[in-house]
């Protein structure tokens, strides 16, 4: 359960670099991905979603790989189609794997009768998803996106602590 967290950690985390047309990402999400695939793996047979997120990980280890060495070489300028396609395959990933770590968290709840907090994470995801919609709606009102974005930080933060107790629970 410590390689999702990590793993999502990373994910979830950015810090980006942007000059000119590079764009170069500190904490690659493929290296996210690919230590979810591994956590993935070790809880596939305790939780059918963490079975079901293994392959899609394993996808996301390609596809994030790809979007960071095309920052980093300036191949797809953050404006273009390519650049905005792979943003939103990358958001759509990230919410789908941080959802379904949280059903495998409730789906270990039921199995082994421990309260890993399951209800309190489920409460974090979806507050931190529907931030990150708010900030991708009101992204050209520039009061409202900074507080929307500022609140999906915050509860992105409130998710991965919560996960992480899940995942010291769980041992």
């Amino acid at each position: 359960m410590q390689s999702v967290f990590a793993g999502l950690l990373l994910i979830l985390l950015d810090f980006t670099i942007n000059a000119d047309a590079v764009s170069i990402d500190l904490i690659p999400d493929f290296i996210g991905y690919a230590i979810l695939f591994v956590g993935c793996g070790r809880l596939s047979d305790r939780a059918d979603a963490f079975r079901k997120l293994r392959p899609v990980a394993a996808v996301m280890i390609a596809v994030s790989l790809a979007s960071w060495l095309m920052g980093m070489f300036g191949a797809a300028p953050q404006n273009s189609t390519a650049a905005v396609l792979l943003g939103i395959v990358n958001t759509a990933a990230s919410i789908y794997a941080s959802y379904a770590s949280v059903d495998g968290v409730r789906e270990l709840e039921a199995r082994d009768r421990v309260d890993l907090g399951g209800e309190k994470l489920y409460n974090a995801w979806l507050l931190m998803t529907l931030f990150q919609a708010a900030a991708f709606f009101t992204l050209f009102i520039p009061g409202l996106a900074f507080i929307a974005m500022i609140a999906c930080i915050v509860f992105s933060i409130v998710f991965l602590v919560r996960l992480h107790r899940a995942a010291q629970i769980y041992g």
